[in-house]
């Protein structure tokens, strides 16, 4: 990676630090309200970190990790996209096996291993192509 990627890096986790950090814009009563049965179980400091934390990792997944991405990848491609759309056709049998590897793996019923998982996909032949689309989360 390179010294100017690195430092880009740093830069944007603690912008997000930072600003994450100032939001904090509740107070105990609205928490309780909004979480009865937590306000049951926990007292007022662990409803306080619960819904920082919770926000935080809402915004780290909505913010933060697209950001990260796209600064890595653009250190190696010029040409970086969040949430690209990409259209094609492929054998509908393959999209079946594609869907199954995917849930496989999101399951923990397989490990991943792309030499395996793109013959298994290549194997099979015929039938009909079907018109596909999908968000790509990075281009």
């Amino acid at each position: 990676m390179r010294e100017k990627t690195r430092k880009e890096v740093g830069q944007t986790i603690i912008d997000f630090a930072e600003a994450s950090l100032s939001k904090v814009e509740f107070t105990i009563e609205e928490l309780k309200r909004a979480f009865p049965f937590h306000a049951i179980f926990f007292p007022d400091e662990a409803l306080k970190s619960f819904k920082i934390q919770r926000s935080l990792v809402t915004r780290m997944g909505m913010t933060l990790y697209p950001k990260l991405a796209v600064i890595i990848a653009e250190d190696n491609y010029q040409d970086v996209h969040c949430n690209y759309p990409i259209s094609g056709r492929a054998l509908a049998k393959r999209v079946n096996i594609m869907d199954r590897i995917i849930d496989e793996l999101r399951s923990g019923r397989r490990s991943p291993n792309h030499d395996s998982e793109m013959k298994e996909i290549l194997s099979v032949t015929g039938g009909k192509p079907i018109n596909i689309s999908i968000i790509a989360d990075l281009f």
